[in-house]
């Protein structure tokens, strides 16, 4: 939490989540998978140790999963192939920002502790999201007002 009192650029936002993540509930894989607009398919925009639902396949288990918990109130467990997956929305208020998924190591499954701490991961995540994005809008605006003032 301490971390995300300081907006950090995406990329290593997202980064340092699944670091923790993958330590703390002892995951072997992660990503977050984001939705850039309204109506859009999530896309992977970080990953450890993950090859990703779209490199299954866009008709996967996985991806179709994925897909799923993108409009979802509520995470999704899945077995595929002898691994357990927990995919949880990541959403701040109503608007819904994207997935993160776990993959738990070879053998194991996520207990309802582990699913817990997925689940505040995926709330924490949708606050730095979202601060991360707005800065990223403000930074752009601020580049354009200046471009403005360097005319006139």
């Amino acid at each position: 939490q301490q971390y995300l009192l300081a907006v950090h650029p995406l990329a290593e936002l997202l980064h340092t989540i699944l670091e923790v993540v993958l330590d703390v509930v002892q995951a072997d894989g992660a990503a977050f998978y984001l939705l850039n607009g309204e109506g859009d398919i999530p896309q992977q925009e970080s990953a450890i140790n993950f090859a990703g639902a779209t490199a299954a396949g866009a008709d996967s288990p996985l991806a179709a999963a994925v897909l799923q918990a993108a409009g979802a109130d509520d995470g999704i467990l899945l077995d595929v192939a002898g691994r357990h997956y927990t995919i949880v929305p990541v959403h701040k208020g109503e608007r819904r920002l994207g997935v993160l998924v776990v993959r738990a190591g070879q053998g194991r499954h996520f207990n309802e502790n582990d699913l817990r701490t997925i689940a505040a991961f995926g709330r924490q995540a949708a606050i730095g999201i979202n601060d991360s994005r707005l800065q990223e809008n403000f930074d752009d605006i601020e580049s354009s007002l200046d471009d403005v003032l360097a005319i006139l």
